[in-house]
């Protein structure tokens, strides 16, 4: 393994990126649902996590479910998105949105792990043939079955996965501000949802080109880049803004915008004031972080993250270890985020872990954030026939070591085949690895039942 150094104007600093991101995901995601100590040492065996681990999730419904094993240094949503996005980004540092929603957004319909219920109806919707990424309006339901609304969207599956932006626009911030807005309105309508990805986005930049800039500098800066990093005035922006005022009135998103600005404000001041305190727990309380309606908040989760970087400014490994274990927040998320402040500055995030991420090697080619196309990638974009990235991989002819071809994906290795419950309720399970470095779950459920998630 390369040593790590403490330099952020080294390539150190954008080759740990994505690993970092990914170590921290796939060790948050291991307690990102429980909530109390006690299933720590039912799981995992251990009091307190520290490492990756195998387990065992349950999907599906009662009488069509399935076990997902997650194998140790599994990753989710968070990085294949952030993977999504790598992948996005033009060689000169801007965003390609029409590849990103027509081809990466589509296609992880058959792979995405975990994932909000946003993104999963954004993934579904934007399949629609009149659907673009300024377009992408649409209602869904929760888990719980309430109905919302694009509009109202505002939780963190933006933020999450926007650090390829920052990499790629070190130079250059106000190109990788448009990014991070075209990306964001392909899922998400709310302002939390675009000024928590804007925050994340200024924090990242102002330490990949200043390490050691000292709190209050941070903080100013955020708050400094997020006002002046407003709507863009294409006119793919102004039609957006029209779509999201119809039935609310002309100038709603702009009210809605200035508050969740104010909001954003609120929050930042929370952490000045909860800065130096003992412990985590008062400033997470306070912030919303355990609440149900605030927990997976973009905002709550951009200032998290900068909370634990300032708080643990050079111990990244207590920061991460210590999001890890907190039972109730979204865990993977602010670990993930976490990780990527640490690594703009950077530092090494648990560097022992880093070999042993799924797809460690996949993670570590990144330059400057960017990853190559996916194999078919120029075919579907230009054919522009989105709906046809949903087609499963040959799944019913995959064995252990073979090989596994699909238009998109190119090329692959099959490394692990599962069959679970005897006909016709079976449900097989393929893992695969990409020749192009990624590997993916991917499951058949029985006839007529829904595609998982």
């Amino acid at each position: 393994m390369n040593s790590p150094v403490n330099n952020a104007g080294s390539a150190m600093a954008t080759y740990s990126a994505l690993v970092s991101i990914a170590v921290a995901d796939a060790l948050g995601w291991q307690t990102e649902h429980l909530r109390r100590r006690e299933d720590i040492e039912r799981l995992f065996g251990v009091k307190f996590i520290d490492s990756f681990h195998k387990y065992q999730r349950r999907r599906g419904s009662l009488f069509q479910g399935y076990t997902d094993l997650v194998q140790e240094g599994d990753y989710s949503d968070d990085t294949q998105l952030t993977l999504a996005t790598a992948r996005s980004i033009l060689p000169d540092g801007a965003f390609d949105p029409d590849y990103f929603s027509k081809v990466e957004l589509p296609a992880l319909k058959l792979y995405l792990r975990g994932g909000g219920s946003t993104v999963k109806a954004a993934v579904e919707k934007i399949a629609r043939v009149k659907a673009r990424w300024f377009t992408n309006f649409f209602t869904y339901r929760s888990p719980k079955g309430e109905k919302l609304d694009y509009r109202d969207s505002g939780a963190n599956g933006v933020a999450m996965r926007i650090a390829p932006h920052a990499l790629a626009n070190r130079e250059n911030p106000q190109k990788g501000v448009i990014g991070v807005w075209q990306n964001a309105v392909c899922t998400h309508g709310h302002p939390r949802a675009i000024v928590g990805a804007l925050a994340h986005f200024w924090a990242l930049i102002l330490l990949l080109r200043q390490a050691d800039a000292d709190e209050e500098s941070l903080i100013k800066g955020v708050l400094d880049g997020i006002s002046e990093s407003g709507l863009p005035q294409s006119w793919e922006f102004q039609q957006w803004k029209s779509l999201w005022e119809e039935g609310r009135g002309p100038g709603s998103f702009s009210r809605t915008y200035e508050e969740t600005l104010k909001e954003y404000q609120r929050l930042v001041s929370l952490l000045r004031s909860h800065l130096f305190d003992e412990g985590d727990h008062p400033f997470l309380k306070e912030v919303g972080a355990f609440n149900r309606s605030t927990r997976g908040s973009g905002l709550v989760a951009a200032v998290a993250a900068l909370f634990f970087f300032l708080k643990y400014r050079n111990d990244p490994r207590k920061a991460i270890l210590r999001i890890v274990n907190h039972l109730g927040l979204d865990t993977d998320t602010i670990a993930s985020m976490t990780a990527a402040l640490y690594a703009a500055s950077g530092q090494a995030v648990l560097p022992e872990l880093w070999e042993k991420v799924q797809d460690y090697e996949y993670l570590a080619s990144a330059q400057e954030g960017k990853l190559p196309r996916l194999p078919g990638a120029d075919f579907f974009k230009k054919t522009k026939k989105a709906t046809s990235l949903e087609t499963h991989p040959p799944l019913e002819m995959a064995q252990r070591g073979g090989t596994i071809s699909h238009s998109l994906f190119g090329s692959g290795r099959v490394l692990e085949v599962i069959k679970q419950n005897p006909p016709p309720k079976e449900v097989v399970m393929v893992r695969v690895r990409w020749d192009y470095g990624q590997s993916m779950v991917f499951t058949k459920l029985p006839q007529g039942s829904k595609r998982a998630k």
